[in-house]
Order: C-alpha cells, then structure tokens, then sequence
C-alpha cells in the first residue's frame, strides 16, 4: 500500500488506520464536551431564570401579604379607639347615673323628713 507516494507496511497502515480511529473520536467526544457545555449553559440559563421568576413572585406576595396586614392593623387600632371611645362613655355615663342617683336619694330624704 501507498501513502503520498510512499510505501507502507501493514503495521504502518494498521497504526494510520489506529491513529484516524483516535482523531475521529477525539473529535466526536470534543463535539460531545462542547454539546455538554452548550447543554449546562442552557440549563444554568433556564434555572436563573425560575430562580429569578420564583424570587419575583415572591416579593410580589410578601408586598401583598405586607399590605394586608397593614390594612388590618389599620383595622384593629381604628376598632381599639372605637371601643375605649366606648368604655370612656360607658363611665361618663356611669359617673351621671351615680350623680342622678345621688340627687334623687337626697330628695327623697329631705321630702321624707
């Protein structure tokens, strides 16, 4: 066999054949390397990006959550004014009721005496 013009033995030919065999599958598995790394950046890409969607929504619904609450403090303390508003006028009137209470008692014993 020739190779170039040169005459070549069965080994020489058996290590040509051995050493395409070795390019041809370092090329496929540098195809294999890069794929893979095209593959993991795609991926990479793909988690960021659910990451970044998950964090969004989240800070979407602590605001919410945020404004929520603070609608229901809002709530609560005009509903604590209410009732101590409540209670204060409860006594008030408490306090007249012993007055009106008072006055009539001190009628009734001036007139029966």
């Amino acid at each position: 066999a020739e190779y170039m013009g040169f005459k070549l033995g069965s080994k020489q030919i058996e290590n040509m054949n051995n050493t395409e065999r070795v390019a041809k599958l370092s090329e496929r598995l540098q195809a294999l390397q890069q794929n893979l790394k095209c593959d993991k950046a795609v991926k990479t890409g793909e988690f960021d990006t659910r990451i970044q969607s998950i964090e969004e929504e989240f800070a979407e619904a602590h605001e919410v959550t945020r404004e929520k609450f603070e609608a229901l403090k809002d709530e609560l303390t005009k509903v604590q004014s209410v009732i101590e508003e409540e209670e204060a006028r409860r006594e008030e009137l408490g306090i007249l009721k012993d007055k009106e209470y008072k006055a009539i008692e001190e009628s009734l014993v001036y007139l029966l005496n």
